[in-house]
């Protein structure tokens, strides 16, 4: 019943659809309706033909929407004065801001995946790494740590506070870690 009800609806406003802005109108029935509702409208709307934007269009809608938050965000964090970088769920490196490639004279390419370990002198790298994917990865914490860096084999190691804290999905699981670094 709830069904039919709501493809009743749903045809009368797929027509207002065309008389009304479709973003305004689609807020306005979230609003009313709920998301759920809006969801189930929409989808209904793409059934029929010229009964409003189609799912090809949300879908497109939310890519450039996602594209353009993410864009934002790496400017943002590209222009701090931070030495930022991100993980993925596993620990390893997928992007570095250039503060960070600037501290430890290596580029983004030289320390994604598991090359930020080469930033750490030869003798102290399976303490570090047995230390970040235990306590970070395995027990799912964030991470806090004085670290020595190096910026070559023959440079000497300076000392960086390490902090990297878990991102998480809207399901709440661990998607990543976003991490900071500060010499000391």
């Amino acid at each position: 019943m709830e069904l039919i009800v709501l493809q009743s609806i749903a045809a009368v406003l797929a027509i207002l659809t065309i008389i009304i802005k479709p973003k305004i109108f689609l807020l306005l029935w979230e609003k009313t309706l709920g998301r759920r509702g809006a969801q189930l409208c929409r989808i209904e709307a793409e059934l029929h033909p010229n009964g409003g934007i189609s799912l090809r269009d949300i879908i497109n809608d939310i890519n450039r929407e996602v594209t353009e938050s993410v864009a934002l965000q790496k400017a943002y964090m590209a222009s701090s004065n931070e030495a930022i970088f991100i993980t993925n769920n596993k620990g390893n490196y997928t992007w570095v801001s250039p503060n960070f490639q600037e501290l430890v004279s290596r580029t983004c390419d030289q320390l994604r995946g598991k090359g930020w370990l080469n930033i750490i002198p030869r003798n102290k790298r399976s303490d570090v790494e047995a230390s970040w994917y235990k306590h970070a990865i395995k027990d799912e914490r964030d991470f806090e740590e004085i670290l020595e860096f190096t910026r070559g084999p023959s440079e000497k190691p300076f000392k960086v506070l390490v902090h990297a804290t878990r991102m998480r999905n809207n399901k709440g699981k661990i998607i990543g870690y976003f991490g900071l670094c500060k010499p000391q």
